[in-house]
């Protein structure tokens, strides 16, 4: 299944045509769900979750920086309603927009699991400053006073790859971020990926 996913998909060989897509924020608690499921049906797959949090009852890939992010889903038709079949995520310094805390709050109080990681956001970094060890960003962010954010969780579920809809929630999520104030964007990327953000004005940090 990871190999199936990692491959670059070939756009003649998509299972699924691609019809009228919505990229828009997530509007409701009951979105959100559907959200953080998918994330973590497709980070299973990837092996990307954590023992405990893949073996979470409610199938939800949730984590501390949710309650501080934007969250952004692309919907296609689905009979009188719309399917989920992509995500995306801005993290910031400062709440981009206070629903998401309440909303994802009651749904990690429904798993224990869950429900403890939201008790380990840093308020004063980003998961990017920990990972890539960036101290003198996070000095210059501080000193600047300069509302940095982190672009994360871009994923498509399996049908729908190959047709640009991850450029698409890129697009639509970076400009969400500079119309809230958002200074500065930073993001983790494997090297296959780069092409994309490169297009959208991401350039590799030296020394990383």
């Amino acid at each position: 299944e990871k190999l199936t996913y990692i491959t670059r998909p070939d756009r003649a060989q998509a299972p699924v045509l691609l019809g009228p897509v919505t990229v828009r924020p997530i509007r409701n608690k009951a979105e959100l769900q559907a959200y953080f499921r998918l994330r973590y049906r497709v980070y299973r797959v990837m092996g990307y979750l954590e023992p405990r949090v893949e073996s979470a009852s409610s199938e939800m890939e949730i984590d501390s920086c949710d309650t501080h992010a934007l969250h952004v889903g692309a919907f296609v038709r689905d009979g009188a309603g719309e399917k989920l079949v992509g995500t995306t995520r801005v993290v910031s310094l400062e709440a981009l927009d206070d629903r998401y805390e309440a909303w994802t709050r009651s749904l990690a109080r429904t798993d224990p699991v869950l429900n403890t990681r939201l008790d380990m956001y840093d308020p004063m970094g980003l998961p990017i400053f920990q990972s890539m060890k960036l101290n003198e960003k996070i000095s210059e962010v501080l000193t600047q006073d300069c509302n940095c954010g982190e672009l994360s969780r871009v994923i498509v579920t399996e049908d729908y790859r190959g047709q640009g809809l991850s450029e698409l929630l890129v697009w639509f999520a970076v400009l969400q971020a500079v119309n809230k104030g958002v200074g500065q964007l930073l993001l983790e990327c494997l090297p296959v990926h780069e092409r994309l953000y490169r297009k959208f004005g991401f350039t590799a940090m030296q020394g990383m």
